[in-house]
């Protein structure tokens, strides 16, 4: 990851978006994906709703209230 790389992502938010992302790869979390990319226009709404799934699921990991945006803000994904 270019961010990690570039010291702009912790390691600890870097290896708790790998984790996710993999998770996601696996099958996992099919549900929290309501929309169709192809049903977005520019896909800024499917890039914004994956953005709050791996967020989310990377403050269960760490202990933290989903919502939190800590510690993976979904902006700076």
């Amino acid at each position: 990851m270019p961010n990690h790389a570039g010291r702009h992502l912790s390691d600890e938010a870097h290896g708790l978006i790998v984790r996710v992302c993999d998770e996601i790869l696996a099958g996992q979390y099919q549900e929290m994906f309501p929309l169709h990319i192809w049903m977005t226009g520019s896909g800024t709404q499917f890039n914004m709703n994956v953005n709050e799934v791996i967020s989310n699921r990377c403050s269960q990991l760490a202990g933290m209230a989903l919502g939190s945006k800590l510690p993976v803000h979904p902006t700076i994904t």
